[in-house]
């Protein structure tokens, strides 16, 4: 059986869980809208990506600048 499959009776713990998140990425996307009366008064878009620094950095989501510092790739079409 490879790392990715779980059989429906076996469980896996926390520490398995996050490890894998790290190697692979996640990415969660969702939008919340607040409003009274059919008007919209907040609206709050959330993007987040969570993977590790070697994974962002093997992927190309994450470079590093000339000074050492990290960089999106939104950043670096600035």
């Amino acid at each position: 059986m490879s790392d990715s499959e779980i059989g429906a009776g076996e469980h896996i713990s926390l520490c398995e869980t996050l490890d894998r998140v790290l190697n692979k990425g996640v990415v969660i996307h969702g939008d919340l809208t607040i409003s009274v009366a059919n008007v919209d008064l907040i609206y709050l878009g959330l993007r987040l990506l969570l993977a590790s620094i070697e994974t962002a950095h093997e992927t190309g989501i994450l470079r590093f600048g000339a000074r050492g510092q990290a960089q999106t790739h939104v950043e670096m079409q600035r």
